[in-house]
Formats: C-alpha cells, structure tokens, sequence
C-alpha cells in the first residue's frame, strides 16, 4: 500500500453543494486516493475556485465526510476515520465570492476547526480541522434511513 505524509490537493472549482472538484475523471480518482492513504491533506483553495463549478468530486475539505472505497483489509476496522487537514484561501484584497462566504459560514458552523497561526501580512487565511472518511456502504445507509422531521 501507498503512504504519503502530506498530500497538497487543489481543485478546479468548489460548490457548497458538491465540495471541491475538477473536470477530468482520472484527475479526481488520484486525488481522492491521496487523500485517503496521506498521513495529512493540506487543501489550497484560491478564492477564484470559489466561482467556479468542476464535474468531478474531491472531497468536502472537513465541512462533510468523505467517501472511500471499501477495502478488504478496512472491513473489521472502524466505519470511518479521521485525519488532519489544513485549508489555505488567499485573502487579497477582491471581495470574498458568495461560494467563499458560505463556505467559510459553513466552517465556523461546523466548530470543527480551528485558526492556524499565520504572519498577519501572509495574505492567506488558514484553518486547521479533521477530515472524515467513511465507506461509501456506511454513507449509503445513512442516507437511505428514513428522516423524521421535528418542527
């Protein structure tokens, strides 16, 4: 099996609703398996990302778990598991696009992050959370569990 100790991912574009991504399928398929098998994923997320949409999925950069496939060796262990991640959003001086305005409200929603320590004049915005892996089975059943609505 691979091992990395940090894998730097970036994307094509990010939606709130479909999470980081890129136009080519092998692309997505490699970077979604350096996700899984890095000891530390750090996402780089330019703002001009935040307005651009990508056909194929990476990840949900901590905000939601994350699908990995199922794996012989995985089957006894826990259902999912976590790892360190780091997101960079440059902080020039353009307005924050609206997809970058929900994503970081979505973040502090979440209170799984915390600030990472950067110089003041870096121009970069850095958040440290955990990123959650789960098999696809294990999200494939959550989501086919009837939802009780409490008003």
């Amino acid at each position: 099996t691979a091992h990395l100790y940090k894998a730097i991912i970036t994307g094509t574009g990010y939606s709130s609703d479909r999470g980081l991504g890129t136009n080519t399928v092998h692309i997505a398929s490699i970077k979604r398996m350096m996700i899984e098998v890095a000891g530390e994923v750090i996402f780089v997320l330019p703002k001009a990302k935040f307005e651009k949409g990508a056909l194929e999925f990476i990840s949900h950069c901590g905000l939601r778990p994350d699908p990995i496939l199922e794996r012989k060796e995985r089957r006894k262990s826990a259902p999912q598991f976590t790892k360190k991640a780091t997101i960079i959003i440059d902080d020039g001086p353009d307005e924050d696009p609206p997809e970058l305005v929900t994503f970081l409200e979505e973040l502090a929603a979440s209170k799984n992050y915390r600030l990472g320590k950067v110089p003041a004049n870096a121009g970069v915005r850095v958040f440290e959370t955990q990123l959650i892996l789960k098999p696809e089975s294990e999200m494939r059943k959550q989501s086919e569990q009837p939802r009780t609505f409490v008003p």
